[in-house]
């Protein structure tokens, strides 16, 4: 016979390989104690548990029942027996018994979130709020929880993480703690231990509507859009009158391209509360994208009721780029700016919208003091480093070589030929993608985030790996060819049924070489425009984020050294497959320059890539009104009307504008 200590000893054994995941080896334990000791409750519910990590819980039921009887309403054994019974579908049931204890021990939060998920499986939405929020006014730490609410809306980090941990310490299970340090990751994007925290939070609740809606946040930050759109779908019918849930739901399915769904998420939201600025400016961006210029003018104007709110709406206005301001709506914008004239989502927008007005009319010297204060707010919180920025192109320059590209050959990932179309924001590259969107066999998808997404989970592995971008040498060729399938499976959700497709991110210059490991056959255009008509071209775009760069021009003139010099080192180790694409050259000769570019992309000559403008499809970018028109060369050498203010860009890339002139035909 065992001894009490073996028991013991085994059971010990048996808990801790549960919460290192191994449930069936628990279950053996627990089993084994059972054959011995029969009557020991702690090895039977060890094995209950076990059975439902291993989604048993027809199996665990059985167990837990021969813990639970009349007399024994033990709270943690009727939670065990609740949760097997939900998970076995035998959803009435659970029901019932929980709200049994619940009237007895309304103090039992863990019941209260299990009741509310309960009630959702049976479409029970408006029960089960009540349930979650009875999960919450019953918290016996509802005090300390609403301190560190507090403290976090004071910025407090550090004591709201203090109260968080000194919760966890007496309960390591506490939902609403485990919620806020998540909270706390994501505002570090500490992406890999907020993912920790949430999958603890969903052993214990599956449809908290807090829940959901972080899962939301961090699946949108972490470029995970498909699986942001279901869980917002699920959250929107458990708590349908969520404002936040609704526009989230709308700029999930807005980056999805699934566009009348976008629309329809955020007139959801503006049904339950009109007064949203915010809402109409981002049905008014997708109705441009779509091409619909008159709705989208229409929903700006709607916007602009919005007294003292409405930078956004005037900047999407002057985004149209075909749009003119009338003498009124400038009026308008000046007196909004003597009222405020430092806020970066109010009066940093209308400054580039007046700007934009200026320019229309010719005070060019005007319009570029209003681009100049603009930008100048942008810029307080901009993070650029023109010395760290030179530093990480050598970096990347000195990892990449030959050498290293050579080994490229080792990808055994689907042999898509990617066309990748980089360079400098504003350069043309829209236009390039449109001409390559009209070709038969090239599906044009958007600006896709995925390249710079992975180069951050492999920042985030610095303490496994080594610091990027050295660390690409330490990494496997199953790594290189697990990256590049979730690549291809992530821009399949963009493409539809063509054998090419064109991932238009400009800031992917930086990483042709981890491209060319991940995707040997991707090809690269990088599209050059004058360096000054470029760099102005940038400083009048309004970037509400993303381009650090562009709030100063010694930034931009920085950022485009970069920019020149490593493309110059790419055309040196991936001979064949960079094709610089002159815009200039593009919108003076594009029957010449238009076939070159096709026959670099291996594709046959079509007469539509003649005629982009008559290419029907959504365009994300800011050039997508102009786009939409036939090739022009009307903004070639635009930058000498602002020639007075642009001293330090011709000063600071001299060399670059004479190696630009050579590149003209």
């Amino acid at each position: 016979m065992p001894t009490s200590d073996n028991v013991q000893a085994e059971l010990l054994r048996a808990t801790q390989l549960l919460e290192e995941g191994q449930p069936q080896l628990a279950e053996q334990h627990a089993r084994a104690i059972l054959r011995t000791a029969p009557a020991n409750d702690g090895a039977r519910r060890t094995l209950g548990v076990a059975l439902l990590q291993q989604d048993r819980a027809a199996e665990a039921v059985q167990e837990f029942q021969q813990l639970f009887d009349d007399s024994n309403r033990n709270p943690v054994r009727v939670l065990d027996l609740g949760r097997a019974l939900s998970q076995a579908g035998e959803l009435a049931q659970a029901e019932l018994l929980l709200r049994e204890v619940l009237g007895n021990v309304p103090t039992l939060t863990p019941g209260w979130f299990l009741l509310g998920d309960v009630l959702v499986e049976q479409r029970k939405f408006a029960e089960a709020r009540d349930a979650y929020s009875a999960a919450v006014d019953n918290d016996p730490f509802r005090v300390q929880i609403d301190q560190c609410k507090r403290s976090i809306n004071e910025s407090d980090f550090a004591k709201a993480e203090r109260i968080f941990r000194h919760i966890l310490e007496q309960d390591p299970n506490h939902v609403e703690a485990l919620a806020g340090m998540e909270v706390l990751a994501m505002a570090s994007e500490n992406w890999l231990e907020a993912e920790r925290l949430f999958a603890q939070i969903r052993n214990r609740t599956r449809y908290w509507p807090t829940l959901l809606l972080g899962l939301s946040q961090l699946f949108l930050m972490t470029n995970r859009v498909p699986l942001a759109r279901t869980t917002l779908q699920t959250l929107v019918e458990v708590h349908p009158t969520s404002l936040l849930a609704w526009n989230m739901l709308g700029t999930a399915n807005e980056l999805l391209m699934q566009h009348s769904e976008a629309i329809a998420a955020f007139r959801q939201s503006l049904s339950l509360e009109p007064n949203q600025p915010r809402a109409c400016v981002s049905i008014g961006n997708i109705q441009r994208i779509i091409g619909d210029r008159e709705a989208s003018i229409k929903t700006f104007l709607d916007a602009l009721r919005f007294e003292g709110m409405n930078g956004e709406a005037y900047w999407g206005l002057s985004n149209l780029k075909t749009f003119k301001f009338n003498d009124q709506l400038v009026a308008r914008m000046t007196r909004s700016l003597d009222r405020d004239s430092t806020s970066l989502h109010n009066a940093a927008p209308i400054y580039f919208a007046l700007a934009k007005a200026k320019e229309d009319r010719g005070d060019f010297p005007a319009a570029f003091a209003y681009y100049t204060k603009g930008n100048q707010i942008h810029k307080r919180l901009s993070s650029f480093n023109a010395a760290l920025y030179s530093q990480e192109i050598d970096r990347i320059a000195a990892v990449f070589d030959a050498g290293l590209l050579a080994l490229s050959g080792r990808s055994t990932a689907a042999p898509d030929a990617p066309i990748f179309i980089v360079g400098m924001p504003r350069s043309g590259s829209t236009l390039v993608e449109q001409i390559l969107a009209s070709h038969s066999s090239v599906d044009a998808t958007m600006e896709l985030p995925f390249i710079e997404h992975y180069v951050r989970e492999l920042q985030i592995r610095a303490d496994d790996i080594g610091t990027y971008p050295e660390s690409v040498r330490n990494l496997q060729p199953q790594e290189l060819d697990q990256f590049a399938v979730r690549y291809l499976e992530s821009a399949a959700l963009y493409r539809q049924q063509a054998p090419r497709f064109t991932d238009k991110m400009p800031n992917n210059f930086v990483h042709l070489g981890l491209i060319h490991l991940l995707l040997p056959k991707a090809i690269f255009i990088d599209v050059v425009r004058h360096p000054l008509d470029t760099c102005l071209s940038v400083f009048k775009q309004r970037f509400a984020a993303g381009q650090s760069f562009s709030y100063a021009l010694e930034d931009l003139a920085a950022y485009y050294r970069g920019y020149r010099r490593l493309m110059r080192h790419w055309h040196g180790v991936l001979p064949g497959h960079v094709h610089e694409l002159v815009y200039e050259n593009l919108v003076t000769k594009p029957d010449v320059e238009i076939r070159k570019l096709l026959q670099f992309c291996g594709l046959d000559f079509e007469p539509a890539c003649l005629a982009p403008e008559s290419t029907v499809r959504a365009i994300r970018t800011p050039s997508s009104e102009q786009v939409r028109q036939p090739i022009s060369d009307r903004q070639l050498d635009y930058w000498r009307n602002f020639e007075s203010n642009l001293g330090t860009l011709q000063s600071t890339l001299r060399d670059e504008i004479a190696e630009f002139e050579t590149l003209l035909r």
